[in-house]
């Protein structure tokens, strides 16, 4: 399967670009599946890692088997840090714009409806 702007293969995916949208695809999905947001990371980490790892040792990466999974743990994490950093960098800065669920705004009126209006 091949797109125009972002090909679809193993060679593609086990690249820093391809890391980083896989992680942020997944970052997307368990999000929504998780009661408690804070194990978000860690589990598109953990995604990440079970695909980049298998890709990257037995079909990409070259080396003795160590330096192949070195390679593609780093990748994995360096792909995850990315894209949860990314993600939340351009979340807090549209929250500073006055937009989204990190503006003034909405947290205070999250504070407010778990305190029950006061304060």
């Amino acid at each position: 399967m091949n797109f125009d702007m972002f090909p679809v293969t193993a060679q593609a995916l086990w690249t820093l670009l391809g890391a980083t949208v896989w992680s942020a695809l997944m970052t997307q999905w368990v999000k929504h599946y998780l009661p408690d947001w804070r194990w978000t990371n860690l589990l598109a980490l953990g995604l990440t890692l079970l695909l980049i790892l298998p890709v990257g040792i037995l079909i990409i990466a070259e080396g003795t088997l160590g330096e192949r999974v070195v390679q593609s743990i780093l990748m994995s994490v360096f792909g995850t840090a990315l894209a949860t950093w990314g993600y939340e960098g351009i979340v807090n800065l549209l929250g500073k714009a006055g937009i989204g669920p990190r503006s003034d705004a909405a947290l205070e009126a999250g504070i407010r409806g778990k305190t029950g209006g006061c304060c």
